[in-house]
């Protein structure tokens, strides 16, 4: 499935609509607070990008909201519907 939405393009089109859906709702600046307050708690020279990468992570994913999620699936069945398979 990957493999056909990359050859036909789809691959790119959902990242661009998750991106944007993200930005939409504010899930980047969450982040971004997120990540400024883990920094800030630790120190600047004592976390490094795989540690802050490892925190965010997990609670970036939980954030992600519900319909926000549901609108990609329902995105990548659609395009699934063209699929050779």
């Amino acid at each position: 499935m990957i493999r056909f939405l990359e050859q036909n393009g789809d691959m790119e089109r959902l990242r661009g609509l998750l991106r944007k859906k993200l930005a939409d709702c504010g899930w980047h600046e969450e982040m971004r607070n997120i990540s400024k307050s883990y920094i800030r708690s630790r120190g600047l020279d004592q976390v490094t990008f795989d540690e802050l990468v490892a925190e965010i992570t997990p609670k970036g994913r939980a954030r992600v909201p519900e319909n926000v999620k549901v609108d990609l699936l329902q995105e990548i069945r659609n395009s699934a519907k063209f699929s050779p398979s």
